[in-house]
């Protein structure tokens, strides 16, 4: 098999959008991933949560049966998008399963 260029790894992995961009940011295709294959009743944990989402797009409250958040910033427990918030650094979360 023959190694890929950087131009078509680029190309897989980056693709020019309709605007002649190359998408960089996997943030939206991951929310409509998300909201399109999670069930409603699901717990969902977002590891690195962060602050408030200010994009619509991004606010998840209320889709699933419970939004928990973890990060290592104690903004994370301003972040009105979560039922559940803690302060951790993601490796080892403060969860049973």
């Amino acid at each position: 098999m023959a190694p890929l260029s950087v131009e078509r790894l680029m190309d897989r992995f980056y693709p020019v959008g309709p605007d002649g961009r190359r998408f960089r940011d996997g943030t939206y295709p991951f929310y409509d991933w998300i909201l399109a294959n999670v069930g409603t009743q699901a717990n969902v944990l977002n590891v690195g949560a962060g602050p408030t989402p200010v994009e619509a797009e991004r606010r998840l409250r209320g889709k699933f049966g419970k939004l928990v958040g973890v990060d290592p910033d104690p903004v994370v427990h301003d972040n009105a998008d979560l039922d559940e918030s803690y302060v951790n650094d993601g490796t080892r979360l403060p969860f049973l399963d």
